[in-house]
């Protein structure tokens, strides 16, 4: 006896396409044992597979089990797709807002100073982390740490696998002073 679900939105609808299988014996066996490795699937999931094989079978004949399975398998991973990503839902402080809100907060004067200084990435960071620029003692603690790899750099030099590391942040400097310095004034927002 077959399971409503898969007799109503699968076998069903199949049958108003396909004429049922030619078989020695009992046809309702065949539809008995679809109807097991069918059970599993929802409803939505054993339409959507009906639907699949009626637009693309080119035989008139009811498709074989392993048919039907692949077009549930298929069904099933269009229906149950993984919930896409909200900007920002795993790392907040990198979504677009709080990029542009940083943007807006470096333009000051204390964003200049650290452009002329060398730690405005730092100060960059800072504000799209924290969404509000430093106060007197979180700068001193900023520029400390920043004085303090630069000379790490410069006593021992760039080691090889920081080399593209430290292209990378020398080029976000040259375009945060940029901004900072009014070069780019509408990369702001």
């Amino acid at each position: 006896m077959t399971n409503n679900a898969v007799l109503e939105s699968f076998i069903s609808p199949m049958l108003r396409h396909f004429s049922p299988p030619e078989m020695d014996g009992d046809v309702s066996l065949f539809f008995d044992e679809l109807e097991d490795d069918l059970r599993p699937y929802t409803a939505d999931v054993l339409a959507l597979a009906a639907r699949k094989i009626r637009r693309e079978r080119k035989f008139k004949n009811f498709p074989p089990v392993a048919e039907c399975l692949e077009a549930c398998q298929a069904a099933h991973g269009e229906l149950i797709k993984p919930e896409p990503r909200s900007e920002g839902r795993d790392y907040p402080e990198w979504s677009a807002s709080r990029i542009a809100k940083a943007n807006r907060l470096i333009c000051c004067d204390g964003g200049r100073q650290a452009a002329r200084d060398g730690w405005i990435v730092r100060l960059w960071d800072f504000c799209r982390e924290n969404e509000r620029v430093p106060n007197r003692a979180e700068a001193e603690v900023i520029i400390r740490k920043f004085r303090a790899a630069e000379a790490e750099f410069a006593e021992n030099g760039i080691p090889l696998e920081y080399s593209a590391m430290r292209n990378a942040i020398l080029n976000k400097r040259a375009q945060l002073s940029a901004i900072v310095m009014g070069v780019f004034p509408d990369a702001r927002s």
